[in-house]
């Protein structure tokens, strides 16, 4: 159902809904009471049971407050209250056929129908599980390299490393000297080729961008050096691999980790993708992600995955909307942004303390976790959910 109208008079109220049941569009009017300056105020809020019915009604509705009292508007009351008892009879007729064919059948009288998946959230969800299951079995195919004390991220099977925000050149000179000569070159071998020599020595050095927060601790430990940020920066983008500034939110490092964000996708996304169209939608997630997956690149480096920046962006935008716009009917509780809000702030706090203890020069708390895209993702979504041009337009 959707909110399309709240009137102050009662009979403008009726006559409205009379007259769209006439025109074919189902609806009920609700009575509310508040109370404002002590005094009691009752509206009369108008819903309209079909989506599909929506621009059609919203249409009479400006014809209506332009002119209420139209003659075009008047007189439909009997008519409607004919309608209304014509689809309610047939509607229990229905019901009792449906009761009688299913007690016939032996079957359950009621079974909870699950709300369609939107198109474009279906293909999110179908996409990130294939590059998970793409991630995993390509990780068993590393296993034979895991008691080598050799770089995490190296072991990373190609398709994460495709797909991650950036992949260091040296990196993939890393890569170079283990195909050609074996990870165990990286412990410690007595003798090296002259060519290997000359790799290792253009690996030690060359930099790349760690993040922010790495340069800051490392130039407080190490006041020398020059407090210019001149890394090497998106090395991959710049290279073409534009997909890159997206393509995180795709991966995922587990299995609970994908699950936790699936079913919030599946859960905020598909309110929003019914509520907005599709290319909007779309829109709102690419830019989401491609935006919190920058400011966390720039915050911690390129060695991030997940879809929650996009999750808590969905969460923030719908946060927003129903305070602004309630009659959209987005269906957020109290209890769920409680608890992405628990979340994202309780990492900050962990955050926080790491942070603490390595300005100490203390062992940091380990997370792995892109709390700069949470926090980010979130704020970029309460921004676009106070934009009326991000959904379909609401009579007031």
């Amino acid at each position: 159902m959707r909110l399309i109208t709240t009137l102050e008079n009662g009979d403008d109220a009726n006559r409205f809904s009379y007259f769209l049941t006439v025109q074919g569009i189902e609806n009920e009017v609700e009575c509310s009471t508040v109370s404002k300056d002590g005094a009691d105020i009752t509206n009369y809020l108008i819903w309209i049971d079909s989506e599909e019915q929506l621009d059609n009604a919203l249409d009479w509705l400006d014809k209506f407050l332009a002119d209420p009292h139209k003659l075009q508007f008047e007189g439909h009351e009997k008519e409607a209250k004919q309608i209304l008892h014509e689809r309610s009879e047939k509607k229990r007729k229905t019901d009792e056929e449906w009761i009688k064919e299913k007690v016939k059948e032996k079957k359950p009288l009621f079974v909870r129908r699950k709300s369609p998946t939107g198109t474009i959230t279906a293909f999110l969800l179908g996409l990130c599980i294939v590059i998970f299951l793409w991630q995993t079995f390509s990780s068993l195919k590393m296993q034979d390299r895991s008691e080598i004390s050799i770089p995490p991220i190296l072991l990373a099977p190609p398709i994460t490393k495709a797909l991650l925000y950036d992949y260091p050149s040296v990196l993939d000179l890393l890569d170079k000297l283990i195909v050609q000569y074996g990870p165990d070159i990286l412990v410690g071998p007595d003798s090296l080729p002259q060519e290997a020599k000359e790799l290792i020595h253009q690996i030690n050095h060359s930099a790349y961008w760690q993040g922010i927060y790495d340069e800051f601790l490392l130039r407080r430990s190490n006041p020398k050096l020059p407090q210019v940020y001149n890394d090497p920066m998106f090395e991959q983008i710049r290279q073409g691999e534009w997909w890159r500034i997206f393509t995180p939110c795709l991966l995922h490092a587990n299995l609970f980790h994908i699950f936790f964000n699936m079913v919030w996708l599946v859960f905020l996304g598909n309110q929003m993708e019914q509520r907005m169209k599709k290319w909007r939608y779309l829109l709102f997630v690419l830019f989401v992600g491609a935006l919190s997956n920058t400011m966390q690149y720039l915050m911690g480096g390129f060695n991030f995955m997940g879809f929650s920046g996009v999750i808590t962006g969905m969460a923030g935008f719908i946060y927003v909307r129903q305070h602004v716009a309630p009659w959209e009917g987005y269906q957020l509780a109290k209890l769920a942004i409680i608890i992405i809000s628990l979340f994202i702030f309780g990492m900050f706090a962990v955050q926080l303390l790491s942070f603490s203890l390595e300005l100490a020069g203390k062992d940091p708390i380990p997370t792995g976790i892109a709390n700069t895209a949470h926090i980010g993702g979130a704020i970029i979504g309460m921004i676009l959910g106070r934009w009326d041009f991000c959904v379909k337009k609401v009579g007031s």
